[in-house]
């Protein structure tokens, strides 16, 4: 969850190519068992945080996340 809160962070704030190339690196290490449909399912909400509200989809991520993992 702090990966995903760098990543939003990044994104909206500096630029998106940046936030995009994170999400990257983020995804290709922590694709475990469990794990990968939580980072799958992430991209969905970073368009929705650079297209609607950045706070809407932190918050949906967080509970996404709670969700997810054990």
């Amino acid at each position: 969850v702090v990966y995903i809160d760098i990543l939003l962070t990044n994104t909206v704030k500096e630029n998106s190519i940046y936030g995009r190339a994170f999400f990257r690196i983020v995804y290709n290490f922590h694709c475990l068992p469990g794990v990968c449909l939580l980072f799958e399912s992430v991209s969905y909400y970073l368009h929705k945080a650079l297209r609607e509200d950045f706070q809407s989809a932190r918050y949906s991520l967080k509970r996404l996340s709670m969700n997810s993992i054990p």
